[in-house]
């Protein structure tokens, strides 16, 4: 991979991960409220956990975003970190943060879903 394309990702990721930081920084904080309506207890437990799903998805993929740079920083961007083999253009296109080329994260997938190869 040229050093320019490795620049672009490198740009690309690290301005994810401010805007996820941030992002994570400003969402307001998960309050929970005693209300005597039955619904209004139910709106708010479901807003609250909405937020943390939000939260930690938004955690995840910043963790994901840092873990690249990582990678760029180390040399080892762009290639699979399971067979050590390169992870394809149109992945990386899609996925900048991917660890894994396409076939070792089908295999992943089906041990981690239970599904047959």
């Amino acid at each position: 991979m040229t050093k320019t394309k490795i620049d672009d990702f490198r740009n690309f990721l690290e301005a994810r991960a401010r805007e996820l930081d941030r992002s994570a920084r400003r969402l307001e904080t998960i309050r929970i409220e005693g209300s005597a309506d039955e619904l209004d207890r139910r709106l708010g437990a479901a807003s609250r956990e909405f937020a943390v799903k939000k939260l930690e998805a938004e955690n995840a993929s910043f963790r994901e975003a840092r873990a690249a740079l990582q990678r760029i920083a180390e040399g080892s961007f762009g290639e699979c970190a399971d067979c050590a083999e390169p992870i394809g253009a149109a992945r990386l296109k899609a996925i900048p943060w991917a660890a894994l080329c396409i076939h070792c994260q089908e295999a992943t997938d089906r041990i981690e879903f239970g599904m047959a190869a």
